[in-house]
Formats: structure tokens, C-alpha cells, sequence
């Protein structure tokens, strides 16, 4: 078990000498338009070669923006959807392609009845074909007393190598529902096929036992044949963990010895190399002074059988360099924030230090020092690496895996703070991280944090200095140097919208949204093509 706590401590201070040897080309720039500064966003890069940029405002309907191959603007247009306009607590569950179109999934909270609506969109025209409503509660869901945030009623998976993907409706766990109530079950698992049609739809009602109740952990989809999914039943006796595994519309249970409490984040991953499931999970174990978790690392056959993997974790050797040299007593405490799977087996896992701060001038979440570890399919470590950095996100209580939750959703556009994250980029050229930073950061060599706690500066907010960085995973050294994303751009500055991005591995290219310090002032964005060198 690898031991990691979710306070942050404060101060941080070192980052590699600044390099001016640009790793990315920019292929094209589109025109500029307005910078998207509320609702939801998200890039595509669709398989017939388009780009599609899609912006899910507030009010105003969906922008859409489509590229063709050769990155012209061919299409800008405005999609009016059914419902009028988006909610404090609703969501965009994922937007992603299917057979040349593009699906939106948006959950509303439509007089207290949780609600997932489907837009279907073409990628060639931007029109709207179908928008209809998959799934809802069965009951109307309130609040309890106290309650600061609107739990996840509709969880969405996406095999990432074919147009399947499914959706599981389930209810908040102070809902308690039994089997015989067959129409407010929990758990409902539907399958969609490249049509977007129905492969199977069902309920998880529970095996055997009337009393005990079923919740949904996590799901992956393996292709048109199946949906697996960690489920737990809980009953007043205890609980037990099954997979559920949905097949041509029908659902069986298999046992597995996996055991995890409330408090716990995780995630699921299925390996196609090793038909096996990654199973990462995070669980409070200590929260007597400061929130201390426990990471554990299990493979899980499609047979339910279970093998933990010993020992998982960082690295002997950035444990020591980090504590050398941003002079803590403590080694890195990371929180895990997504597996990436990697088409030789191996997998990446992602981390990132985070801490939830109450100030009396406004709540937040902070961000700091990225780690990168690689393995092997056995669960071997190969490499890892830090990444300095440290952002300020306002008004939101982020939580450990929310890197993940970034994978097929779009990102929300909230005061600045989608600016202020990191990406993982693996590309056929080599691995990469990308976040914003100031360019106040980087002559910082001091390695006294405890007594100057201010050495590394704490991106807040958009500001003039501020620019796209990348650093590159190569070599033995732990932590890394960065450089300009953008190169310098004649000493001006350029921000990234890293987080609404995407990557075409087939043709080795990155698509953002360029936020260029001209255009700063007049809030004016553009769509950028980079390719990796």
C-alpha cells in the first residue's frame, strides 16, 4: 500500500531552467473568436480528419465549430437545444464520437427529477439529428440537509477502441431501494452499439436477496459483446463486491474479494492486452489529524479472480529527490488521478497533490506537483517523474481520479479555473505534461520551502504573464525542465485551454485553444494545430 495524504502542505519551490527548443510545431492557427468563459467545452479531432469544437453555453444554445482536414473553418453554427438553458447543478456527462457523430450527453436536475438527455450531431453539417432523453430517475431527488454538492446520478463509459459505449443510471445512496421495488432499482446498465442503438438495457437487482441493495462502483465496455461492472451489495448485514457482467441483455454475477469502504476513490481500466481489469483504489485510513489514504493496485480477471500488486507505487528515487529538493520531511503525497493504458500493456498512472483550503475570502481547491510513474502489465515500475507546479482553483472541491472524469466529459468553463490543471499527452514522438504556468516560476532555485513558502508563485488567476508550458519524460532525471508550449512567441505570451483538447495518435497531432496574449484584453481565443517533434 502506498501511504499518501490529502493535505497539501503549502509550499513548494523548484522548476527546471527554462529551454527555448520547441518540441511542439504549430501546423495552423484557425480565425479568432470569443473566448468561451462560462457553460462547458470540449475538442474533437473526428476520424474522417475534421476538428469539432463544441461550446455547451449556459443560455445560448451549443456553438459549434468544424475544421476539415486541411484546418480551415468550415462550418460555425448554434444548436438549439429542447431544454432552454443549463442549471447550476447540471452536467455535460460526455461528449465524444460515434460513427462520424457527435454525442452529447447533458444530466439536468428538471424539477428535482435527475434527467439524461442525448444530442446526436452530425460531424460533417453540425445539424441536429436526434436529441431524446435515455434515462431518468424514477423518483425525485432532494437534497439533504447540509449537503454542498449534487452527487453523480448517471455514470458514462466509452470503449476507446470502437462506438460502443454505455450508460448506468443510479441513485444517490441515502435512496434506499430493495428488490422488490423493481421500478426504483438502483442500478440501471444500458449498452449502445455504433447506431447508437440499444444492445442491452437492464437492471442490477439483487441476486438471490430481497433486503439488500445494489450500488454501482465503476464500468468499462469491451466492444459490441459486453459491459462489466463493479458492483456492491449492501444489506444490514454487510456488504459484498460482484461483478456484474451484461451480455445480449442479460446479466450475470460473479464473486471477487475486493473489499473497499465509503470513503474510497477509484478507477476502472480494462487492458485488451492482457484481458484484465486495472483495478486503483484510494481509501481514507487515517483521518485523526490530517486525511492520510492508502493506494492499492489489483488485477482482476473477467473470472472475478483478484492479484494485488506489491509494493505499488513512486518511486525510492523521487521520493529522496523530492524531499531533497523542495526540503520536506515528508515524501511525495500525490493523489492518483487516472491510469492510462498503453497499447504494449503497460500503463501510466497520474498524480497529482491536492488539498481542499477553506479561507475566509473564498473556499478552494489546491493544486500542486504532478507526478508521472510508468509500468509495465505486470505492475513493474520503469520510470517516474515530478512536475512543479501550483494553481488555485476557486470555488470548487476537486477529488482525487477528477483527471479522469476529464476523459470523455466536457470541461467546465468556470472563473478561469479551466486554465488551471495539467495534461498527460502520449504521443508516438513521446510522453508529455502541459500545464499553465507564470513566468515568474522559472529562475526559482531556492530549496528552503518551509521558511519561504511564497518561492513558487500560485497561479490564481488569467494574468499577462502567464504561458503554456510542456515538459518532456525523457531520461533519468526526476524532475523535469520546462518549456514553452507555444515557443516564445517574440517575448508575448500564449495560454492554453489544455483541458477541452484533444490528440489524433494516427496522424501525431494536437488540437487546443490558443488564448494569445494580444487578444488577452479583448478576450478573443483560436484553435490551434500542433504536432509533436
Amino acid at each position: 500500500m502506498n501511504k499518501i495524504a490529502s493535505i497539501l502542505i503549502f509550499s513548494i519551490a523548484f522548476i527546471g531552467s527554462l529551454t527555448t527548443q520547441a518540441q511542439f510545431k504549430q501546423l495552423a492557427e484557425g480565425p479568432v473568436f470569443e473566448e468561451p468563459e462560462d457553460g462547458f467545452a470540449k475538442i474533437l479531432q473526428m476520424r474522417n480528419g475534421n476538428t469539432f469544437y463544441v461550446h455547451v453555453t449556459l443560455k445560448d444554445g451549443i456553438n459549434i465549430r468544424i475544421y476539415d482536414p486541411g484546418h480551415t473553418e468550415k462550418i460555425v453554427t448554434t444548436v438549439s437545444p429542447a431544454y432552454s438553458e443549463l442549471e447550476k447543478n447540471d452536467r455535460v456527462e460526455g461528449v465524444f464520437e460515434i460513427n462520424n457523430k457527435v454525442i452529447i450527453l447533458v444530466s439536468r436536475i428538471d424539477e428535482g427529477l435527475p434527467t439524461l438527455i442525448r444530442l446526436i450531431i452530425d460531424g460533417n453539417s453540425g445539424k441536429l439529428l436526434q436529441q431524446k432523453s435515455v434515462g431518468s430517475l424514477k423518483k425525485e431527488w432532494k437534497p439533504s440537509f447540509g449537503m454542498t454538492a449534487v452527487p453523480h446520478f448517471f455514470l458514462v463509459r466509452k470503449d476507446p477502441d470502437t462506438d460502443n459505449y454505455a450508460v448506468a443510471i443510479f441513485n444517490y445512496r441515502g435512496m434506499v431501494y430493495n428488490k422488490r421495488q423493481t421500478d426504483y432499482s438502483p442500478v440501471e446498465i444500458i449498452h449502445y452499439g455504433s447506431e447508437n442503438n440499444e444492445i442491452s438495457r437492464k437492471f442490477c437487482n439483487v441476486p438471490d436477496d430481497n433486503e439488500t441493495r445494489c450500488a454501482l462502483t465503476d464500468m468499462v465496455v469491451i466492444g459490441p459483446e459486453k459491459v462489466i461492472a463493479l458492483l456492491r451489495f449492501i444489506s444490514e448485514k454487510g456488504s459484498r463486491s460482484m461483478l456484474g457482467i451484461l451480455e445480449k441483455g442479460v446479466i450475470s454475477y460473479k464473486e471477487t474479494s475486493l473489499s473497499y469502504s465509503y470513503n474510497s476513490y477509484y478507477t476502472f481500466k480494462y487492458n485488451p492486452v492482457t484481458k484484465k481489469i486495472i483495478w486503483m483504489i484510494t481509501s481514507l485510513i487515517d483521518g485523526r489529524k490530517e486525511y492520510v489514504y492508502g493506494t492499492n493496485l489489483y488485477m482482476l480477471d473477467l473470472a472475478g479472480q483478484l492479484t494485488e500488486i506489491r509494493n505499488f507505487g513512486t518511486s525510492q528515487k523521487l521520493q529522496d529527490e523530492y524531499k531533497e529538493a523542495f526540503g520536506k520531511k515528508e515524501g511525495y503525497q500525490g493523489m492518483p488521478q487516472n491510469i492510462i493504458i498503453n497499447s504494449d500493456g503497460g500503463f501510466t498512472v497520474l498524480y497529482e497533490e491536492i488539498a481542499y483550503i477553506q479561507k475566509e475570502n473564498g473556499n478552494g481547491t489546491e493544486l500542486g506537483v504532478v507526478g508521472v510513474s510508468d509500468y509495465d502489465r505486470e505492475g513493474k515500475m520503469i520510470s517516474d517523474y515530478l512536475i512543479p507546479k501550483r494553481h488555485w482553483i476557486l470555488g470548487t472541491q476537486l477529488y482525487p481520479f477528477y483527471v479522469q472524469d476529464r476523459e470523455l466529459a466536457a470541461q467546465m468553463l468556470y472563473k478561469g479555473n479551466q486554465y488551471k490543471s495539467f495534461v498527460y499527452l502520449h504521443t508516438t514522438k513521446g510522453s508529455y505534461v502541459l500545464c499553465n504556468d507564470t513566468e515568474r516560476n522559472k529562475e526559482i532555485r531556492t530549496i528552503n520551502f518551509i521558511s519561504t513558502r511564497d518561492n513558487l508563485i500560485m497561479v490564481q488567476g488569467v494574468t499577462g504573464d502567464c504561458d503554456a508550458y510542456m515538459y518532456s519524460l525523457r531520461g533519468d532525471t526526476t524532475i523535469l525542465k520546462k518549456e514553452y508550449l507555444f515557443g516564445e512567441k517574440d517575448k508575448g505570451h500564449a495560454l492554453a485551454l489544455l483541458t477541452i483538447s484533444a490528440y489524433d495518435k494516427k496522424n501525431n497531432m494536437y488540437v487546443t485553444l490558443m488564448l494569445d496574449k494580444k487578444n488577452m484584453r479583448n478576450k478573443m481565443v483560436s484553435v490551434v494545430w500542433l504536432q509533436p517533434q
